[in-house]
């Protein structure tokens, strides 16, 4: 255990900002908890690491962190995949399998808001000095539950949002598959009529 803590202490990060002359065995790096810059080298690694990536040097060993700037698209196509993720594990969750089914979800915990809402404001009206931190205890409760409500109602917004987001794009997909399938049905019949 002690030994571990002595190898936390002496290990030391950079970020690599250049290459170091052009040459594939050191690089230029910018120390994350020290003021000067360092010249590290890489001689042992057959994949050198780029500009951007993070090291660190514990003792006589070098670890390399490759983290590669993901482009813009596909950062939105990753943010996309997780919210499907979520949407996907919501209607799991709650066995939802139609438009209907979730219609149906929807209408059922707008109206239990609602009524969360009205009893927190008879709530809000019956308290006195005597009964203020019971009252506050329960209405706690109530905005734990309108939260959670809440959180559900926006996820079934999203699925709905997405589903005819969804839809548009599956048909310009079969639209643009009828088209190419044309073109190659009416290319093939003008390699034939040759």
């Amino acid at each position: 255990m002690e030994n571990e803590i002595k190898d936390e202490q002496i290990c030391k990060c950079y970020k690599i900002i250049a290459p170091l002359n052009g040459t594939l065995g050191g690089y230029i790096t910018e120390p994350m908890y020290d003021d000067h810059p360092e010249i590290a080298s890489f001689r042992k690694y057959l994949s050198d690491p780029t500009v951007g990536d993070y090291i660190s040097i514990r003792g006589t060993s070098i670890n390399v962190y490759f983290f590669k700037r993901v482009s813009f698209f596909m950062r939105e196509e990753l943010l996309k995949m997780e919210r499907y993720q979520k949407q996907f594990k919501f209607l799991n969750e709650n066995k939802l399998e139609t438009m209907s089914e979730l219609t149906a979800y929807h209408k059922n915990k707008s109206d239990e808001m609602e009524e969360l809402i009205a009893q927190r404001k008879q709530l809000y009206s019956e308290r006195t000095d005597e009964n203020c931190e019971e009252i506050k205890k329960q209405v706690s409760e109530i905005n734990s539950a309108i939260r959670k409500i809440r959180s559900e109602l926006r996820m079934c917004k999203s699925i709905y949002e997405d589903a005819e987001h969804i839809a548009e794009k599956q048909k310009q997909i079969q639209s643009l598959t009828q088209q190419a399938e044309k073109e190659v049905n009416r290319d093939e019949h003008k390699r034939r009529s040759r």
